[in-house]
């Protein structure tokens, strides 16, 4: 899909690109093949090849001098005329534990959103695998998984709405049979549908766990999705939603984009509020991509609504092949006529913000005490973003390289960018992790893993100073309560700054039962938790959490400057200890 829609600019990206002969628009899998067979029957002739009239294509016609552009021919409904990538075995030699399978049920997209190169008119009705292959399929990766790399847990689905569709919950059943033979998957990675949230929880109970409630939104202000053409459900509805999900102890995501066209920087700060208020177990910020293919990306489009563009390196996107460097970059909206540069890299701020302390849930059950208290769940996040200060100097100086990566990632060209990495001494660092990541993974793994300690101060601070001088905080032990609070809190999660301190047992006295308070719902009456004496308690990992740890950790390895791959590799409750008397 990575061509302009416009006519006019699919010839040009030919004319820049003099090696290449042929560009297949649409499903490749048909008229490649075609393509092929034709080259091999004209004696691997170019010229002969190019003689033929080529439908879905744009291709330099021979004889004729110039660069012919043809329409899409319609999709393809019998998808399983294309031979399985995994049933036929191609797809082997790759189970190397780092590469997680990917699973495609269906093809096409019923929306119509403008960022989206599925939102175009062609991509509109959905076609079907067969059930059967998929099930054929799963079963095969299982076994494929669990011979030769059952440290590997993930699995990524490609469908743009999984759960939406009835056929959906039966697959999600087979998924769960999976995890019962091959003890994979134990985390999907899929977008969940836009509507009928009833077929996608139903799809959800059956995989224990491993996928979340994804209820992407991208803004809530209704001019921004007027103008990307999109319908979100109604914020009470995707609020109830989130009551069900809660009730039934499974999670929800949800995603904005920064940059739309029409959103300023109040609509988004407003979004963010608005879902965090709903109660989102995590929030994803994304940046505004030039999708080619999308109707986003057109010229009449950019003009309008006056984007400004950069470009950047796609994280982990590079490699040498054949004595040449390669590297694939993106195209980002960092400015528009509703917002400027500095009004981006404060949200940028905000999305950080929400990484650190909101998207991994381990304050919940602070956010539900001072909830009881008035404080809204935003008044509490907003109350965060100020911990970026001298006073917190490690969290000032994490939001510091934060923004001066951001900035320094973005390039006016292509070919800046390609240039900068191909020089010697900044191939090395993209090759040591050390430029080049995926940034909020990057800093939120820095945080979660290197600075636990420091966010828990800034969460237990931010927290007693919300609360009200009449309520909890009345009680005169309350003082000694919290900072018992804040331990546990430190302690519970394995963190640290090597592979050590990571596996290690902890331990910490403490005068009041946390965990039990905890367990019982954070409640205001904290004296009936105190200890009879000062007790010692041990955390530690248990056997299967601290085996999954180690299994994520002989692939990726205990390395602070590429921290992103545990932070998408690890289950967000492998890392909480358990906690016993210790004697």
């Amino acid at each position: 899909p990575n061509i302009p829609i416009e006519e006019s600019r699919k010839i040009e990206y030919l004319e820049e690109r003099p090696f290449l002969d042929i560009y297949v628009t649409g499903e490749g899998d048909y008229l490649a093949t075609e393509i092929v067979r034709a080259f091999a029957e004209c004696g691997k002739s170019i010229d002969d090849l190019l003689q033929k009239d080529w439908h879905s294509s744009v291709y330099r016609k021979t004889g004729m001098g110039q660069i012919v552009v043809t329409d899409i021919r319609p999709r393809t409904k019998a998808l399983d005329d294309i031979p399985s990538p995994w049933l036929t075995g191609v797809m082997d030699k790759f189970f190397d534990g780092k590469l997680a399978p990917l699973f495609e049920t269906n093809r096409g997209c019923p929306f119509t959103c403008t960022f989206c190169v599925q939102g175009t008119k062609w991509y509109t009705k959905v076609n079907y695998f067969g059930l059967d292959r998929l099930k054929a399929e799963l079963d095969y990766i299982g076994k494929m998984i669990a011979r030769k790399c059952p440290e590997q847990k993930i699995l990524k689905v490609a469908d743009p709405n999984f759960g939406m569709y009835e056929r959906d919950i039966e697959i999600s059943e087979h998924i769960g049979l999976a995890q019962e033979k091959y003890n994979w998957p134990l985390l999907i990675d899929a977008t969940t549908g836009k509507n009928r949230a009833d077929r996608i929880i139903r799809s959800i109970e059956k995989v224990n766990g491993a996928l979340m409630l994804y209820q992407a939104v991208q803004s809530l202000d209704e001019e921004v999705l007027e103008n990307v053409k999109r319908q979100n459900i109604k914020l009470e509805t995707y609020e109830e939603l989130q009551v069900h999900i809660r009730g039934r102890g499974l999670r929800s995501s949800s995603d904005l984009i920064l940059g739309l066209p029409g959103e300023s920087l109040k609509s988004h700060i407003n979004s963010l509020k608005e879902l965090i208020n709903s109660g989102t177990h995590k929030l994803n910020n994304f940046q505004a991509l030039m999708l080619k293919g999308s109707e986003m990306d057109t010229i009449e489009t950019r003009q309008k609504f006056g984007f400004k563009t950069k470009f950047r390196l796609v994280p982990k996107n590079f490699g040498e092949y054949f004595g040449k460097k390669v590297f694939d970059t993106e195209e980002i909206i960092i400015s528009t006529n509703t917002v400027s540069f500095d009004d981006y890299l404060l949200a940028r701020t905000y999305h950080l913000a929400i990484n650190l302390f909101w998207n991994e849930s381990r304050f919940e059950d602070v956010v539900m005490l001072v909830e009881r208290h008035g404080i809204s769940k935003w008044e509490w996040m907003k109350s965060l973003i100020q911990t970026f200060s001298p006073k917190y100097p490690a969290l000032n100086e994490l939001k510091e390289e934060f923004l001066h990566e951001t900035q320094n990632e973005l390039f006016d060209t292509v070919e800046q960018a390609q240039e900068f990495y191909s020089r010697e001494e900044n191939f090395e660092k993209l090759m040591l992790n050390e430029i080049g990541d995926n940034l909020i993974y990057k800093y939120r793994g820095i945080g979660s893993f290197l600075l636990w300690p420091q966010l828990c101060k800034a969460v237990f601070d931010q927290t007693k100073r919300l609360l009200p001088d009449n309520g909890i905080k009345a009680n005169v032990r309350f003082d000694e309560f919290w900072d018992d609070a804040e331990r546990f809190f430190v302690l519970r999660l394995c963190n640290g700054r090597n592979l050590s301190d990571l596996l290690s047992h902890q331990q910490g006295e403490f005068r009041y039962d946390i965990g039990r308070w905890l367990a019982n719902g954070a409640v205001d009456d904290f004296d009936d938790y105190r200890f009879p004496n000062t007790t010692k308690l041990q955390f530690s990992l248990s056997r299967e959490h601290s085996v999954n740890i180690q299994g994520a950790l002989d692939i990726w390895t205990y390395n602070p400057k590429a921290i992103s791959m545990l932070v998408r590799r690890v289950h967000n409750d492998w890392r909480n200890r358990e906690y016993n008397v210790a004697f």
